[in-house]
């Protein structure tokens, strides 16, 4: 059989080359996917009527590309319109209205809408857990999406709830050996090395390091030993981070090469570097880093952020305060693009560099870094009030830590004015928490 090229098979294969290509995942493929896609989406809004579902299926399609090639905007409308249109063809409790309700909330974090991603995240979970259960593997990887999310808005023990139950799903159903359960267990540790639960989030380290199928040379592994650097920073012994982090890098560049993966590693170990006062080695770590995420997004991608921030704090300290002040602005300008999720990522740059610094005892040269980002979130940068007690919490325990390292110096008050702010803004939030419920109710009867 012989199709005119005006016709639904060939829309259809379209389709399908488009996400083929899509899941190629290079540079070189990814504009031919964004061309093939739009192409099969003109010709099907020729073909079809404007509530068919093969229709959703190409703008969903095209919405994948176009988010990983960073334009947001046009992502997000077209995962909203292949979610409107399969709401309407197919009903609300079906798996492909899941589906989109869980790829609208991916864009949405990256744009910065984490309060409208946790929705969508919440009303896909909703869907799936009616349709499969509670522990479908289907749902248990949009409840680790969820629990990220909320790792990011700050909700850390809500993150770690989620987590658990996802190791749980995925140990039940996967068995403890599949390379999935690694990667939880990589991200409840991140999570509970946050929280200072060092003791268990080093078990969980050292349970996904067992992972047979995995072994020592897979891109994989490598994320667990970036994980156990991270857990290692944190309890203090920043020689032995310094040595999984080299680790982690050499595995990276080898089966990676120039990748996202490999530049989170140098971030990391530049950010530890500083913090040790090796300076020279941490600027040039940080460089190359940066110019690898500039090659592969360009000057917009909100990754850079930490390598301009800890590079514009290595360059002063090196007595060059001009080249900082133009590493920092770009920083502080990239941070105001897409909400909370640039508002994240220059906080935690903060915080990385004054924990490190203040593990070290560095409470003099940590002071002023935490004292940055509260100004930076008083300044009405962000809505988020995790945030604002995130930064409290923050300066909570430098004080603490820095009273007990030397007492009768004035931290103890300090530690006591900080809590007191804290107390406030936790009253604050539960008063918030409180109108909001007592809200919900009307505008449910508008409807």
């Amino acid at each position: 059989m012989v199709f005119g090229q005006e016709h639904q098979a060939v829309a259809e294969a379209l389709v399908l080359l488009g996400e083929i290509l899509y899941y190629r995942g290079s540079k070189e493929s990814l504009p031919e996917a964004e061309s093939v896609g739009r192409e099969a989406v003109a010709m099907e809004r020729r073909l079809l009527a404007p509530d068919d579902k093969d229709l959703a299926a190409a703008l969903n399609t095209l919405a994948n590309v176009l988010q990983t090639r960073n334009e947001l905007p046009q992502a997000e409308d077209l995962h909203r319109e292949a979610l409107a249109i399969r709401r309407k063809s197919l009903g609300n409790e079906n798996m492909e209205v899941a589906g989109s309700l869980n790829n609208l909330a991916n864009v949405l974090v990256l744009r910065g809408d984490f309060a409208g991603a946790e929705a969508c995240f919440r009303d896909a979970l909703t869907i799936l857990k009616k349709l499969l259960g509670d522990e479908d593997l289907t749902v248990a990887t949009v409840a680790g999406n969820l629990a990220i999310l909320l790792s990011a808005s700050g909700d850390l023990e809500g993150a770690e709830v989620i987590h658990r139950q996802v190791l749980g799903a995925r140990r039940k159903q996967e068995g403890n050996q599949h390379p999935n359960i690694a990667m939880t267990l990589n991200e409840l540790a991140m999570v509970l090395a946050a929280r200072g639960n060092l003791v268990e989030a080093e078990a969980m380290v050292e349970e996904a390091l067992q992972n047979k199928l995995l072994g020592s040379e897979h891109w994989r592994f490598s994320t667990t030993l970036n994980t156990w650097a991270i857990v290692m920073s944190k309890k203090g012994d920043l020689e032995g981070a310094e040595t999984k982090y080299r680790e982690a890098l050499a595995l990276r560049k080898q089966l990676l090469g120039e990748h996202d993966l490999t530049a989170e590693t140098l971030t990391g170990l530049g950010v530890l570097l500083a913090a040790r006062g090796q300076l020279e080695e941490a600027k040039s770590f940080l460089r190359e880093s940066l110019a690898m995420r500039r090659k592969a997004q360009g000057g917009q991608d909100l990754e850079l952020i930490t390598d301009l921030w800890a590079l514009a704090w290595v360059v002063r300290q090196q007595g060059d305060p001009d080249s900082a002040e133009l590493l920092h602005r770009e920083a502080l300008s990239l941070s105001l693009q897409r909400g909370s999720y640039s508002v994240n990522a220059f906080v935690n740059s903060i915080y990385d560099l004054a924990e490190l610094l203040q593990v070290q005892g560095k409470f003099v040269d940590a002071e002023p870094l935490l004292m940055e980002a509260f100004e930076y979130l008083q300044g009405g940068s962000t809505t988020n009030h995790s945030f604002q007690q995130g930064v409290l919490e923050h300066l909570v325990r430098l004080y603490e830590a820095w009273d007990k390292a030397a007492p009768n110096t004035g931290k103890s008050a300090r530690a006591v004015e900080w809590k007191k702010k804290l107390a406030s803004s936790e009253g604050s939030k539960g008063e918030q928490n409180s109108v909001s419920r007592n809200a919900r109710p009307e505008t449910g009867s508008k409807q």
